[in-house]
């Protein structure tokens, strides 16, 4: 996870906007620490995270969930 460049359709209007998680408190994550694998080691990973443990996998849940529900708002 790094600083990216976001760009949303709202009500048909397109904006681009930067998002950097360091400015909500996450750190960054290595792309290697965001791999997934087969079905059976993704449904791992799932458990896990939904269990609590800490790393980038997790922060890239809550990121994108958190990033969802603000989208929902903003329609």
């Amino acid at each position: 996870l790094v600083a990216s460049t976001i760009l949303s359709k709202i009500n048909g209007t397109f904006t681009s906007y930067e998002f950097d998680p360091k400015e909500y408190g996450f750190e960054y994550a290595d792309k290697t620490e965001l791999e997934g694998g087969d079905a059976t080691v993704n449904a791992e990973i799932t458990r896990r995270v939904l269990g609590g443990e800490q790393g980038g996998k997790r922060t890239a849940v809550v990121l994108n969930a958190g990033m969802a529900v603000a989208q929902e708002k903003e329609v």
